[in-house]
């Protein structure tokens, strides 16, 4: 622990904890020794605790208890009653943050909808304010108001991230309206990865070989992944394009119904932006929330459903990235976004060459085009065609 902390506030808290889980029988509690909650998140959301050349305290007291700090900056552990709303001085800036969550978990609803309450209620007491869903509770000191006031501009919201790209097409929307998932029948992604609800998955194959009037059970398995797939990369490709934003797309907070169609079937209830990334590692970030988490289990999950070839699978997940980035490059050209636009094609170029994808066609992302090197099965649906980007298409000239 660093000069200028106060140890007192963090057993304190240790010791509240211990003694609350001390009381439920049979729980098993993971230690990170000598890493405290506040590192933890500040190294979580990349950010420091101090301004530069002064200490942080992080006093065993309430806000109202802690007053002006002129020799460092504080962080303030418990504020369950919203003291910062009646702090006085137009030289502070002041971070809140509640139901900070981790990578995995959910967000709690009722901490979500109310940001914007208390943001607006702070502006009226005269406070510069910067509330951000999972961001950090810190009180930097005045000495250097130019780099507060560049580390206090916040993102656009994720719902609005999302709303402004759901313009795009059915495929690009997603609600995310606060709710109860569960009640209406949606199930957390994870749940379905995780083979917890093996039923439902059947249903959904079931149910999208009916609606294309096909008996057999691969073809709607493969279309059925090309699908998701396709929904997946538009929600995340879309954000990071346009705003370079990505949205946090844990499996264990998307919800998906086996029996609603698009854009219906996915609900993300108050989505938040996974931390900031340099253009560099936007395509990193999209290859782990979608390939990595997503379309990988998901795979696993079709295939024991579904004796199908994993060339196919995989063809499907290339050609629905290329697909999405077709529609999105022309809405991007068409609403006078050629940056976006540009960015959709340096990150789709980049999300192809990951191992799953690789060899599973021959991009042309400039156009954008694609020739895959195997087939989804849609001709073989009555009525059916070839897909424009099929193997077969070129092996009939």
């Amino acid at each position: 622990m660093g000069k200028g902390q106060d140890k007192s506030a963090l057993t304190d808290l240790r010791h509240s904890m211990i003694e609350e889980h001390a009381q439920t029988p049979y729980r098993v509690v993971e230690v990170d020794p000598g890493i405290s909650s506040v590192s933890t998140l500040a190294a979580r959301h990349r950010i420091p605790l101090n301004q530069v050349g002064r200490p942080v305290h992080i006093p065993a007291r309430r806000l109202p208890e802690v007053g002006q700090n002129d020799g460092g900056d504080t962080v303030v552990m418990l504020d369950a009653n919203e003291w910062f709303a009646h702090a006085d001085g137009d030289d502070i800036w002041i971070y809140w943050g509640a139901y900070l969550r981790p990578r995995r978990g959910h967000t709690t609803p009722s901490a979500a909808h109310r940001y914007g309450a208390r943001s607006s209620g702070l502006e009226a007491a005269g406070l510069r304010l910067s509330v951000v869903p999972t961001t950090r509770a810190i009180q930097p000191g005045p000495s250097h108001p130019a780099q507060a006031e560049e580390r206090t501009v916040p993102q656009e919201p994720m719902t609005a991230t999302l709303g402004r790209t759901a313009a795009v097409g059915p495929f690009f929307s997603v609600r995310t309206d606060l709710g109860s998932p569960r009640d209406q029948g949606f199930l957390p992604l994870a749940e379905l990865y995780r083979g917890g609800h093996p039923a439902a998955l059947r249903h959904r194959l079931k149910t999208v070989a009916t609606r294309l009037g096909t008996a057999e059970r691969r073809v709607a398995a493969s279309l059925a992944y090309q699908g998701l797939a396709g929904r997946l990369w538009s929600i995340a490709l879309a954000p990071a394009a346009v705003a370079g934003d990505t949205p946090d797309l844990d499996s264990d907070a998307l919800w998906w119904h086996p029996d609603r169609s698009t854009p219906d079937e996915l609900w993300l209830p108050a989505p938040t932006s996974l931390p900031p990334a340099s253009e560099q590692s936007l395509a990193s970030r999209l290859q782990a929330a979608v390939l990595h988490d997503h379309l990988v289990p998901l795979h696993h999950a079709i295939s024991a459903e579904s004796p199908i070839s994993p060339k196919v699978l995989w063809g499907n997940a290339a050609s629905a990235l290329v697909g999405t980035l077709r529609v999105l490059h022309d809405w991007c050209r068409r609403s006078g976004r050629p940056e976006a636009a540009d960015r959709a094609v340096a990150l789709t170029a980049c999300l192809l060459e990951d191992p799953h994808l690789r060899d599973t066609g021959t991009p042309t992302p400039a156009l954008p085009a694609f020739s895959r090197r195997s087939c989804c099965l849609y001709y073989r649906v009555p009525g059916g065609g070839l897909c424009g980007d099929c193997v077969l298409r070129r092996a009939r000239r």
